[in-house]
């Protein structure tokens, strides 16, 4: 394994974002909008379901981006959740340096596709859709970062030997929700993946066995 570092000066500095949020008052909808998108950030878990050898739940967190299509209707163009250490890669590996590093392994499912909002209420609404979903699982050595004076080196590690897993299929979702607008939204949300490996071939013997994911989380959408 081949090891890199890099300087980087200390700086200190602070960002902060502030956009409107849309009130609760139906003409707000009228008010001109930057993007017709909505955005979406998402916290809760996930976890395998059915036959799950060497597979682990995890702390979710994601976010989107959708397009609202009338007051009933979505396309969810893009949505990205994340999870850690939800696989049993990892491994003890000797870098150029002679020092041993422990790697880590990452998750993100990936879906996209149309939603149906059936109303419960003035307010309040259950979502249904599904799509096209992929989940990624990749394993990597964290960097390590040292402290030296003025300057903070961090090291970073080329792993040829790391794993990095796909798996393609259909995706479902279910969300329940209250709402002010078409944009802006609070509710719970469930999304199944049913997946197939796509690196290799049905008759390779590399071949990964499918897998099945369960995310449940809440769900915050507003548009700006």
């Amino acid at each position: 394994m081949t090891i890199t570092s890099g300087k980087v000066p200390i700086l200190a500095f602070l960002m902060v974002n502030i956009f409107g949020c849309s009130g609760l008052h139906a003409q707000n909808e009228s008010r001109k909008r930057k993007t017709p998108f909505s955005y979406e950030f998402d916290f809760g878990g996930m976890t395998p379901t059915g036959r799950h050898d060497g597979l682990k739940p995890s702390v979710m967190v994601g976010g989107g981006l959708s397009l609202p299509i009338g007051k009933w209707v979505s396309l969810d163009l893009a949505s990205l959740d994340f999870g850690f250490g939800t696989t049993d890669q990892a491994q003890t590996i000797l870098v150029s340096d002679n020092t041993t590093r422990t790697t880590k392994n990452y998750q993100m499912m990936f879906g996209s596709g149309p939603r149906v909002n059936l109303p419960l209420g003035h307010k309040i609404a259950l979502g249904f859709g599904g799509g096209y979903g992929a989940v990624f699982q990749n394993e990597y050595v964290p960097d390590r970062v040292i402290n030296n004076g003025f300057t903070t080196i961090i090291q970073s590690v080329n792993c040829s030997s790391c794993s990095r897993d796909a798996y393609q299929g259909p995706f479902l979702e279910a969300r329940l929700f209250g709402r002010s607008d078409k944009y802006t939204s609070l509710g719970v949300s469930a999304k199944y993946y049913m997946v197939k490996g796509s690196n290799h071939s049905p008759g390779s013997y590399e071949y990964l066995p499918p897998q099945r994911w369960l995310s449940v989380g809440v769900t915050f959408t507003f548009g700006i």
